[in-house]
């Protein structure tokens, strides 16, 4: 038994914050190395894959926005979209994780947990709302004969994004989702519209 008195409340809480933080970051390195990886790795808890089809208006093409969440333990999960343009796509079973989904050149667009909007301006112009701040993993901006653009909301404007952000974070939550606003923002200035 330690003769050292207990912490004060203040002191407390900055331990329970940092505790938290490590806590945060040991999941995002979790996060980071399991995703994406081979399957040689330990395979995530999985969900079905599902498929929402997006026909374009002469009714010769088809794009599919595609979501699945898997769990990776430890309270980390990731829940990615992304939109394949093409006839037919494979589907997959519980357990299948995105990265054994073929086939990967058909894949335009690929994104974590936001589901963009998807839909045709004409035969041969697809359009993607961007749903939400979270990282770009695959934008292109065409596909054999279809343009695609991206958009962006209003309500993701640095100065209305980041104001809310003041408003409802803590400082040290505020640097974390600047940051990766700021990561965002870059593929923005160089993706869309």
């Amino acid at each position: 038994m330690s003769d050292s008195p207990a912490p004060s409340r203040p002191g407390r809480m900055r331990l329970v914050r940092r505790l938290f933080l490590l806590a945060v970051l040991a999941g995002a390195a979790i996060d980071a190395s399991a995703c994406g990886q081979n399957t040689s790795q330990s395979s995530p808890d999985c969900g079905p894959v599902t498929d929402s089809s997006f026909v374009s208006p002469n009714g010769e093409t088809q794009a599919h926005l595609m979501n699945q969440y898997c769990a990776y333990g430890f309270g980390v999960a990731n829940n990615t979209f992304w939109v394949v343009l093409g006839n037919e796509v494979a589907k997959a079973g519980s357990g299948q994780r995105v990265d054994q989904l073929g086939p990967e050149d058909r894949v335009v667009f690929k994104t974590i947990t936001f589901a963009p909007t998807v839909s045709w301006r004409g035969n041969d112009s697809l359009i993607i709302t961007i749903g939400g701040i979270a990282a770009i993993q695959k934008s292109l901006h065409s596909l054999e004969n279809v343009r695609i653009e991206y958009k962006i909301p209003e309500q993701f404007s640095r100065e209305k994004y980041l104001g809310r952000l003041r408003d409802s974070e803590p400082g040290w939550l505020f640097s974390r989702d600047l940051d990766e606003y700021e990561t965002f923002q870059k593929w923005a200035t160089e993706n869309a519209k």
